[in-house]
């Protein structure tokens, strides 16, 4: 059972404050001091840790609730990003339970970092390969990381670099088996990827049979357009053959709105979402077993300026 699992158990609360502190106290890096104060409330030294809130600002201000060690610098420092507009995980899974779609655009409020961790973890998209697959069609670029998955049990890295896709698409690309640029080490150690999994598995929850083993896919995206062309964005309204599917959005620039689309059907012309995804890591949910997907091309909003949309996809599928 994941962190996050344990936390929903222990706290039916949808306070974003409860579930951010929480999530605080595994942190790595920035937040270490935090953790550390943490584990001297096991000793007796502290007796609630709990009850520690940040304010809204992001800033600690103080400790509510702690018996002891109210002036430790090492906890009272912290600085971390807290949302106001975070959705629960409890509301994420009861849209899915009720549509097998949902919408998060505060999924960043379950993400614990610093400005300086987002800024990192955004740089790895300025350093993605050309996707040679789809060069005819688009222009993307693109790394990927693939990790195999028993629930109950850690992920377990697997560096084949030979991605081949489990659906085909009607478009103009090179089908079947593509031989695509590795993540870098340090997008793999990054503690905002190792929470966003965390948090998709947790997410997913019970719909993770216990036993089955599953394929976790990782695609960084770069979609970009210059001088005037238009770069699509997919495949048209598709399905990728896979179970479920997590689009986090990333960072984007000089762009036209690029609209992400849910579909009852190949040949609806009706959404049953339609919505922009505009802030780091507003994200959409989809049964891709049931559903299907889609957005619309990449366009420069200024002509003398390059554009680019960046996405994070990870999915989840029995394994192959």
């Amino acid at each position: 059972m994941g962190y996050l699992d344990r936390i929903r158990r222990r706290s039916r609360t949808s306070s974003v404050w409860k579930l951010y502190l929480l999530m605080l106290t595994r942190a790595p890096g920035p937040h270490e001091r935090l953790q550390n104060g943490c584990a001297r409330r096991k000793d007796g030294s502290i007796t609630r840790c709990s009850a520690l809130f940040p304010e809204q600002s992001g800033q600690f201000k103080g400790i509510n609730g702690f018996d002891s060690g109210i002036a430790d610098p090492a906890i009272i420092e912290c600085k971390v990003a807290c949302p106001a507009d975070t959705m629960s995980i409890d509301t994420i899974i009861d849209d899915l339970n009720r549509h097998d779609y949902c919408h998060a655009p505060g999924f960043h409020g379950l993400i614990c970092r610093d400005g300086d961790e987002e800024v990192a973890f955004k740089r790895h998209w300025e350093r993605l390969s050309v996707d040679e697959n789809y060069r005819n069609y688009t222009r993307r670029e693109r790394r990927f990381l693939l990790y195999r998955f028993v629930p109950g049990q850690p992920l377990e890295i697997d560096r084949n670099t030979n991605f081949e896709p489990t659906a085909t698409y009607d478009v103009d690309y090179t089908p079947g088996v593509n031989r695509l640029t590795y993540a870098e080490d340090s997008f793999i150690d990054s503690a905002i990827l190792r929470q966003r999994l965390e948090t998709d598995i947790a997410i997913l929850g019970s719909r993770l049979v216990p036993g089955r083993e599953y394929t976790i896919d990782v695609h960084l995206f770069r979609i970009i357009a210059e001088h005037g062309a238009v770069s699509p964005t997919t495949s048209g309204i598709h399905q990728d053959g896979l179970e479920w599917v997590f689009m986090h959005f990333i960072d984007s620039g000089n762009i036209r709105p690029v609209v992400s689309e849910i579909h009852a059907s190949k040949g609806s012309t009706v959404p049953l979402l339609a919505q922009p995804l505009t802030d780091f890591l507003d994200t959409v949910i989809l049964n891709d077993a049931v559903l299907y997907h889609s957005a619309n091309a990449v366009q420069q909003a200024n002509q003398d300026e390059l554009a680019f949309r960046n996405m994070l996809l990870i999915s989840f599928s029995s394994a192959r």
